[in-house]
């Protein structure tokens, strides 16, 4: 449980993080504590609630995003961290496909896995 204390505090610092080299170092953070978890169901479940997390996330931000410029007041800020919470995102799903392959799960069983 400590564990995924760890990993909800490392995606909520990551979620206002918009330093580049802070964020690689609190991503590396994160998917070393993803992967103490052990190579097994448990971390491609955590791996799959990290993806539905940030895909929340950023459809919520869009629509903050989208609200403040209605009235003219998105800041760039706001628009570099969708930027990088999306860039987050793709180094998720490429772990989550490493995840199963190493798992052996072929990809023709994941139906939510984009085509490359």
């Amino acid at each position: 449980m400590e564990r995924h204390n760890e990993i909800e505090s490392l995606r909520e610092r990551l979620k206002t993080e918009g330093d580049e080299q802070e964020r690689w170092a609190l991503q590396r953070l994160l998917f070393q504590n993803m992967y103490r978890i052990g190579l097994n169901e448990e971390l491609r479940e955590v791996i799959e609630r990290e993806i539905g997390e940030w895909k929340g996330w950023i459809e919520g931000q869009q629509l903050r995003m989208q609200r403040l410029e209605r009235v003219g007041r998105c800041k760039k800020f706001e628009k570099r961290l969708l930027l990088l919470a999306q860039h987050t995102l793709t180094v998720h799903e490429l772990h989550r496909r490493r995840i199963l392959d190493l798992l052996g799960v072929g990809r023709a069983e994941d139906v939510r896995m984009p085509p490359m």
